[in-house]
């Protein structure tokens, strides 16, 4: 394995300690984390990309999550059952991350902020928003890709809304692009 560099930190070691980073608000004990294989945060893409092909391990992907409110990220490595369980135990946001050669399926990210609700409550304007992006898609996309509107399912993830903010991700199982850029390029013709 890589020897670490001086920006890598590693999370679950050998022995099962689970360490985890001084600014995620731990919601568990070390007997509830579960994590089953170490996770490795890096403070740029690339560098954790590089440390991705030297473990060869075609279960670790790569992930980040958000250190402040300026959008600054920290990226990391770690297996899908790993990001389950920190996920659930941890008070913090992650993101799988998509490069130009991971096939990824259609997805959509909707955030609404409160000055978008329009006199509706927090969950009509969601809603609204989020019937107003599957229109789109079933009047603007698919059309374009030449799948019908009948052989298109569909699933919604709502988060837990907080204050000001609702936001959801809708997930198209059936439709798989070549990349990230396949599905930014056909969104910027409808635009």
């Amino acid at each position: 394995m890589m020897k670490p560099d001086c920006n890598l930190k590693k999370y679950g070691d050998e022995n099962g300690n689970n360490h985890l980073p001084l600014h995620h608000t731990i919601c568990c004990d070390k007997k509830n984390t579960n994590l089953n294989a170490p996770f490795y945060v890096f403070n740029n893409k690339d560098s954790t990309l590089n440390h991705m092909k030297s473990l060869n391990d075609s279960n670790m992907k790569l992930f980040c999550s958000d250190i402040n409110k300026s959008g600054a990220k920290e990226f990391f490595t770690t297996t899908y059952e790993n990001i389950y369980h920190l996920s659930k135990n941890i008070n913090t946001n992650f993101y799988e991350c998509f490069e130009k050669n991971n096939n990824i399926k259609l997805h959509l990210d909707i955030d609404c902020k409160e000055d978008q609700f329009d006199g509706r409550t927090q969950q009509e304007a969601l809603d609204f928003y989020i019937n107003e992006s599957l229109n789109f898609v079933f009047d603007k996309i698919l059309n374009k890709i030449n799948i019908s509107k009948d052989d298109c399912s569909y699933i919604i993830f709502k988060s837990e809304n907080s204050i000001g903010k609702a936001s959801a991700h809708i997930i198209f199982p059936n439709i798989v692009f070549d990349n990230i850029y396949s599905i930014k390029f056909l969104f910027s013709e409808q635009t």
